[in-house]
């Protein structure tokens, strides 16, 4: 399994808080780990762009069940999981995390997530897209 996950990204991990004064939903500080995973830009030839999900320029990645190092063996604790509201760099793009499916080997062990993920184009996009 460890051999699909080829690409080398930046992962943004954000702390997160809830405003007590709005409710929101705030992004407080975040921690980068630079990771390997899977990702597949979606483009207009695209057979699989998941309808109501993706456009074209978004991606869909795969990411391992946990993360205990980064991609230079250095390690994670606690273990890295990906999160909605997260982000990815890749190819000098940003991919915020919008929805997340895991796919399990047994019961309650996570192979891997598979995780659609919208382009961050500009702080316009950013603040409509948190």
């Amino acid at each position: 399994m460890e051999s699909i996950f080829t690409k080398r990204v930046m992962y943004r991990s954000y702390n997160k808080h809830v405003n007590n004064i709005t409710g929101d939903l705030e992004l407080d500080s975040y921690t980068d780990y630079p990771i390997f995973c899977e990702i597949q830009i979606q483009s207009e030839n695209d057979q699989l762009i998941k309808l109501g999900h993706l456009k074209v320029g978004d991606a869909e990645g795969f990411f391992k069940g946990r993360y205990d190092s980064d991609a230079d063996g250095n390690t994670i604790r606690p273990a890295l999981i990906p999160k909605i509201r997260d982000e990815i760099l890749f190819n000098n793009k940003w991919y915020r995390i919008k929805n997340i499916t895991p796919e399990y080997w047994t019961e309650g062990n996570v192979l891997f997530y598979d995780c659609m993920m919208i382009m961050v184009n500009d702080e316009s996009d950013y603040q409509n897209n948190l």
